[in-house]
């Protein structure tokens, strides 16, 4: 389905491995202003962004103090900074909402999910008043 999303998709009869390094992606967000734009996140609290489409991949500044998996990525649709990660850990602290406001330069959790592990993000826009 991630398919029928991206647009310009190039059709192949076989599949190539381009990335990311460090293990396998558990999630996939497409900035919707930058769709050439995609985060990835993966075991061990790694977590990378491509500007070129999936063609290279680059590690993204996400906090690893801690080993969990970044099982969800979300990219603000009306923001391109601002990045939201779910980080699944179990018995940890350090699970929960991450978000930052600066394309992943830095990072903060968010309040009230902190140490419950997050397997799902979704976005909504705000409604504009009539």
């Amino acid at each position: 389905m991630a398919a029928l999303c991206l647009p310009n998709l190039v059709v192949s009869a076989s599949w190539q491995s381009s990335g990311p390094w460090g293990g396998s992606a558990t999630s996939i967000a497409v900035d919707s202003a930058q769709p050439r734009t995609l985060l990835a996140g993966a075991r061990n609290s790694l977590l990378f962004r491509s500007t070129n489409g999936g063609t290279s991949w680059s590690r993204v500044a996400f906090p690893r103090h801690f080993l969990g998996t970044v099982a969800t990525v979300a990219i603000d649709p009306s923001n391109s900074s601002f990045y939201l990660a779910g980080l699944s850990v179990d018995r940890s602290p350090y699970a929960g909402v991450w978000y930052s406001e600066d394309a992943g330069a830095n990072w903060k959790q968010a309040e009230g999910v902190a140490g419950i592990s997050v397997e799902a993000i979704a976005l909504a826009r705000k409604r504009r008043p009539k």
